[in-house]
């Protein structure tokens, strides 16, 4: 109950302490979702006005009120996402009888 009362109302960041850009976690992400015979392009428009050039989360008070340190590396993250999606959009796509093709 007191941890509650102190969670109430409060956002914590959540995340890996690992830096990495855009472009690399995109990467990332197509060679876990997409076969590599055929790998898309990726493309680069520069940074928005006034974006920030890093962000890395700031997890000090969920390790200091929660506990909480990452545990899974992106890659394994990554992968169980992509797992999770194909098991719940594929059946979605059959009952509804529309094509899916699988990487």
């Amino acid at each position: 109950m007191v941890m509650e009362k102190k969670l109430k109302g409060r956002a914590l960041n959540l995340g890996s302490q690992d830096e990495i850009s855009i472009i690399e976690l995109a990467q990332e992400i197509l060679k876990v979702a997409i076969p590599q015979s055929h790998p898309p392009k990726i493309g680069y428009r520069g940074f928005p006005k006034g974006d920030p050039r890093r962000r890395v989360p700031q997890i000090a008070e969920a390790r200091n009120l929660l506990g909480w340190e990452p545990q899974t590396s992106l890659r394994e993250g990554l992968s169980r996402t992509v797992d999770w999606f194909r098991m719940v959009q594929i059946p979605r796509h059959i009952s509804n009888r529309q094509s899916v093709s699988v990487p």
